[in-house]
């Protein structure tokens, strides 16, 4: 007979097993403070304007983002990912705009 399920329960997803492997020699509370360590780092080098800070904490508070966070879903690791890719890709893409342009010397 199947369990019944309460349409309020958190769904929790199911990662990939070698996203989870450095968790099992790493200290528990390192699932939780690598992504959020990870995505300050890159609200403070994208220096969000001064209008988006209540969009952002509207973001942070959202109940369901909480109950994720609190209970451990895969989903913050995956945060903490994408938050470092982006930062990533924009650091790439400054380096490669900075190259292009020409010195002083060049409109001359």
């Amino acid at each position: 007979m199947l369990a019944q399920t309460n349409v309020h329960t958190v769904a929790l997803g199911l990662p990939p097993i070698l996203v989870m492997v450095p968790f099992l020699v790493l200290p528990p509370w390192t699932y939780w403070i690598l992504p959020l360590v990870a995505v300050l780092y890159a609200a403070w080098r994208h220096r969000p304007g001064i209008v988006a800070w209540p969009y952002l904490a509207i973001c942070c508070w959202f109940p369901g983002t909480t109950v994720n966070i609190v209970a451990g879903n895969p989903s913050i690791l995956f945060c903490g990912a994408l938050a470092l890719g982006k930062l990533f890709k924009t650091e790439r893409n400054r380096r490669h705009d900075d190259s292009r342009r020409g010195t002083a010397s060049d409109y001359q």
